[in-house]
């Protein structure tokens, strides 16, 4: 089991605790990636605390710019969606997988063990696709525009699962593109579906997708993180 899942509710407090400084921090200026450095050294966080720690700090940085650029599902309807497939994907997979997910101030859901480069096909892939698929029924979008990192470990499989899954989807249209650098490519993108704050703090405006996909899922895990 990755020690991620691991985390029990005295871990997660001592991160949240651990959030709130580095968020004063961030706020006043201080690089992201070095406070969560010191200040996870401060608090002597273990490798799991300290990918919490990570995930929700890049979550919460910019949650004001999120909110004010969130989208509602009645805005997609009729209009192109591009979907950021590796992190959409991936933190659905995990919430079936029943990995705890974590939820940023602005709602967006979060895998705090995912990394884009590292993504790959598993044995709940399918099934993550398959509920996405439900979704995107109910928005209704003109199109779908499924962006895939080169980088990523199993492009090649993603782009055939996506291609499988456009013969299925009869009434949503799939388009696949395959980047060098998702991040870049959707660089001020409207209509954006993804769950990587790096994505959000630079798109113009996005849809939780995953959360909404995972709406009607009980057992998924989720542990709010508001620093």
């Amino acid at each position: 089991m990755n020690d991620v899942q691991k985390i029990d509710d005295a871990s997660l407090e001592k991160v949240r605790q651990a959030a709130e400084e580095t968020a004063w921090l961030v706020e006043r200026g201080y690089p992201t990636e070095a406070t969560v450095s010191f200040v996870s050294q401060h608090r002597e966080l273990g490798p799991s605390e300290l990918r919490w720690l990570d995930c929700g700090t890049r979550a919460n940085r910019s949650y004001r710019h999120h909110i004010a650029r969130e989208l509602d599902a009645e805005d997609v309807a009729r209009r192109p969606l591009r979907i950021d497939t590796a992190s959409v994907i991936a933190t659905i997979e995990a919430g079936l997988r029943g990995a705890p997910l974590l939820e940023g101030m602005a709602g967006v859901l979060c895998d705090p063990s995912w990394s884009r480069e590292h993504t790959v096909v598993g044995e709940a892939t399918e099934e993550a696709l398959e509920i996405v698929g439900k979704a995107l029924l109910s928005l209704r979008p003109k199109s779908t525009r499924w962006f895939v990192d080169s980088a990523t470990r199993d492009a090649d499989k993603l782009v055939d699962l996506l291609a499988q899954a456009d013969s299925r989807w009869s009434r949503v249209a799939v388009e696949v593109e395959r980047v060098p650098n998702v991040i870049v490519r959707l660089r001020g993108a409207a209509l954006v579906a993804s769950t990587d704050p790096a994505v959000l703090d630079e798109c113009a405006s996005w849809l939780n997708l995953a959360a909404l996909a995972l709406t009607d899922r009980s057992d998924t895990r989720v542990l709010s993180f508001h620093g």
